[in-house]
């Protein structure tokens, strides 16, 4: 599934999830397309392929086959080949009441996701109201829009837009936008 702070997540039918220390692994492989990033920052995208070495990977991209030590590898997410499987996405809705004070609550929360090779894209949009038979009734909103662009390189460029509504508060609309550039300089 994927290899972040030292730790790999495998997901098999059997067990689920599993998280192991990425020191204990030999070999890896895998059919699956992986986004791969080394210490140095450098990205690199294919499968993995069997290796006759322990303590290796060996990854083949669209151009050549590279043979990387595995403890130069820092971070490992799938991209998956069909557009479907790219997406990521949960609704949360609930309701609540306290009949004491006649506390009345609604939320609503959407997350998406998409992540390919080039881009990634992710929407969240979160929402409550309130109101009691003592207090008036509130209600807050708050959505978020990110796009991150995977240049290839240790630069990535990202957008940031989002829209917030909070009667406690006292915002009416407030709307931030904003961008830059990340760069990875050593993990």
């Amino acid at each position: 599934k994927s290899l972040d702070r030292g730790k790999i997540s495998f997901d098999a039918d059997a067990t689920g999830v599993i998280n192991l220390e990425w020191d204990d692994i030999d070999q890896l492989f895998s059919t699956t397309t992986f986004e791969l990033i080394l210490d140095s920052g450098d990205k690199h995208y294919g499968t993995l392929a069997e290796t006759t070495q322990d303590g290796m990977i060996r990854l083949q991209t669209a151009a050549e086959t590279l043979e990387l030590p595995m403890q130069n590898v820092v971070r490992m997410t799938p991209i998956k080949s069909r557009v479907i499987d790219r997406m990521d996405m949960s609704i949360d809705a609930g309701y609540s009441l306290a009949k004491a004070n006649g506390l009345e609550q609604t939320n609503f929360g959407y997350d998406f996701k998409y992540r390919e090779e080039k881009r990634q894209v992710s929407f969240n949009a979160d929402a409550s109201t309130s109101s009691s038979e003592t207090d008036p009734k509130s209600e807050r909103l708050f959505t978020s829009l990110n796009y991150r662009r995977f240049l290839g390189g240790q630069w990535d460029p990202f957008g940031i837009g989002q829209v917030e509504r909070n009667d406690e508060l006292d915002i009416d609309r407030r709307i931030t936008l904003g961008g830059g550039m990340t760069r990875w300089l050593r993990d």
